[in-house]
């Protein structure tokens, strides 16, 4: 069952203050992927998969119900976004929370994930934005080494993640930026399948490709697969599933979507979550599906 946080609620959580120099931290790749994603890796030392590890960060989001004003005060939703963010090794955490905070400096106080969705080779996370407080775009990378923020540099590398605003001069301009399905009405007709907690998904197939539609709330879910290469999108949405049970996201006002791939392709930024608030749209890409609900759902 997807789970929502409001995007306007800061959590009151304790950091450390005190920056760390960056020091070399490993971590084992232990974390289990899912047979429905296919894992690549890249020559390039700005993107290299193998650092992509999910092992050390993010521990669940314990379930609070459904109602929004109740999670909203939920002591639980506090403790446990608290221990998704704290469960960071010290270098990685202080290391995004610095680099938050050059980001307010310069756009306000804006709405920023607060983990990087990676676990080893986050200390090496560098970040480099344009635009203002109303329309930005932050890329999120990781090279070899911890470069200054905003670095030119970081402009070369290939990003694992962007966050993007965009502001629209009404509610329904917005609106209109969503691919809001719904699929009842949109796939009547075609073959479904059950998946957790009763919800009933559309299959759309058509040449090279299977793909799954569902609703959640007032999210547009759909997973695609490529037939050709004897995929189904079963797999990752069951994981999917798995992954919002974990994992709060921002409570759409109005509308959201959710486009994930079950193939990962290396150097690329294919799985989207995009929602709206009011007259705002926040656009993030990453490159992996785990990535992209982990970075999401601690954004405050």
């Amino acid at each position: 069952m997807l789970h929502f946080k409001q995007l306007s609620l800061v959590l009151p959580v304790a950091l450390i203050a005190a920056t760390l120099a960056a020091c070399g931290q490993t971590s084992s790749n232990n974390a289990a992927k899912s047979s429905s994603v296919s894992t690549s890796s890249s020559t390039a030392a700005s993107y290299k998969d193998s650092d992509f590890d999910h092992s050390n960060e993010g521990s669940p989001i314990a379930t609070v119900g459904n109602d929004n004003s109740t999670l909203q005060n939920s002591p639980a939703a506090k403790e446990a976004l608290n221990r998704l963010i704290t469960a960071q090794p010290l270098t990685q955490r202080n290391r995004i929370k610095v680099l938050n905070n050059d980001l307010q400096a310069q756009l306000g106080q804006v709405a920023l994930p607060q983990v990087t969705g990676l676990g080893q080779g986050s200390q090496n996370l560098n970040i480099a934005y344009t635009g203002n407080h109303n329309n930005y775009t932050i890329n999120y990378t990781v090279g070899d080494t911890p470069l200054a923020f905003n670095s030119p540099i970081v402009n070369k590398q290939n990003p694992y993640a962007v966050l993007q605003k965009q502001t629209f001069n009404s509610a329904n301009e917005a609106k209109q930026q969503i691919s809001y399905i719904v699929a009842e009405d949109t796939f009547r007709g075609m073959p479904v399948t059950g998946l957790k907690s009763g919800i009933t998904a559309f299959y759309d197939q058509g040449a090279g490709h299977s793909n799954l539609y569902w609703n959640e709330g007032n999210w547009s879910l759909g997973v695609k697969a490529n037939s050709l290469a004897d995929q189904k999108p079963d797999p990752l949405a069951h994981q999917t599933l798995d992954l919002l049970d974990q994992y709060y996201l921002p409570a759409p006002k109005s509308v959201g979507q959710i486009s994930f791939n079950s193939t990962i392709t290396p150097r690329m930024r294919d799985q989207v979550i995009k929602w709206q608030d009011g007259n705002i749209v926040f656009t993030l890409t990453a490159h992996d599906p785990e990535t992209a609900i982990k970075m999401a759902a601690s954004i405050h």
